[in-house]
């Protein structure tokens, strides 16, 4: 099973869970669907329904008259690309990757906001995590 979270213009915003290889399209569904303020262009190019879940995801649907940062451009990121992104999860979506535990995803949310990251790499490069934790999650994480 994975646990997603589905907002913005959904039927039913709310948690879901769904099973292992369920699609961004599936979230949606099971979320009942786009609400009657769904922006359909944008939803369109932001949002890849074919991309398979990752848990604790977060998917933004967005709102007309919403711009990407207010309608939860990170969710929105991760629905697209199917990964956590770095500069915007929260530290238990971090704490939830393997080899990361409370206090270095603490850390990763404490150097993001002294400087955002700009590659995967720099979790290496600013020593937040070896290399080899790293490449244990590499796959799961954008910027």
């Amino acid at each position: 099973m994975v646990v997603v979270q589905v907002a913005g213009a959904v039927v039913r915003p709310g948690v879901y869970s769904l099973a292992t290889g369920s699609r961004v399209g599936d979230a949606i569904h099971a979320a009942g669907g786009y609400s009657t303020d769904v922006d359909p262009r944008a939803a369109e190019t932001m949002l890849n329904l074919a991309a398979k879940l990752v848990d604790a995801e977060s998917i933004v649907v967005p709102r007309r008259g919403d711009d990407a940062s207010a309608s939860g451009g990170a969710g929105v990121a991760a629905a697209s690309s199917g990964k956590l992104n770095l500069n915007t999860a929260t530290a238990a979506e971090l704490d939830a990757l393997p080899g990361v535990g409370p206090a270095t995803a603490a850390k990763i949310v404490a150097s993001r906001q002294q400087l955002p990251f700009t590659s995967v790499d720099d979790l290496a490069s600013r020593k937040l995590v070896s290399s080899s934790v790293l490449a244990k999650f590499r796959d799961q994480v954008s910027v």
